[in-house]
């Protein structure tokens, strides 16, 4: 999983989030000192546009590129919470890359996909999983309100 990752992210592992890695208040803390006040007012204002009440998460992705271009999309649409659940599966590196959307993610790498499930609906989410086959309901279906 950290080579899917790596191809699509030149972010270093630990800024990457999970358990032991630096938080974004961390980094803030750290970097506060070397910041213009109109560089610190640009990223508080991004920060307070990024929606936090929803998460991506991302299963049985095995080509690198089609991971960067969900990060792409979750990062337009202003989602801060990103999650893959590692699978042992064969990754295909592709050359598309995140083109630096992973910087404003709060990525989480899991090992156990149950574990990031509880996690999420310990915080108060509803999950929604998509998936065409002949079960599948269109998005509108549901109230994501």
């Amino acid at each position: 999983m950290s080579e899917l990752l790596e191809s699509v992210s030149p972010l270093p592992r630990r800024f990457r989030g999970g358990a032991g890695d630096l938080r974004p208040a961390d980094v803030m803390r750290i970097l506060d000192p070397f910041l213009s006040e109109e560089r610190r007012a640009r990223i508080e204002s991004v920060v307070a546009e990024r929606c936090g009440n929803v998460d991506v998460v991302i299963d049985g992705l095995a080509n690198s590129g089609n991971v960067a271009a969900v990060m792409r999309t979750a990062e337009g649409l202003a989602y801060l919470h990103f999650h893959v659940l590692a699978r042992r599966i064969p990754y295909k590196h592709s050359e598309r890359t995140t083109q630096g959307t992973d910087k404003w993610l709060d990525i989480r790498i899991w090992e156990e996909p149950a574990a990031a499930l509880k996690t999420i609906k310990a915080a108060g989410k509803r999950i929604v999983v998509t998936h065409l086959d002949h079960r599948s309901r269109p998005l509108d279906d549901f109230d994501f309100t």
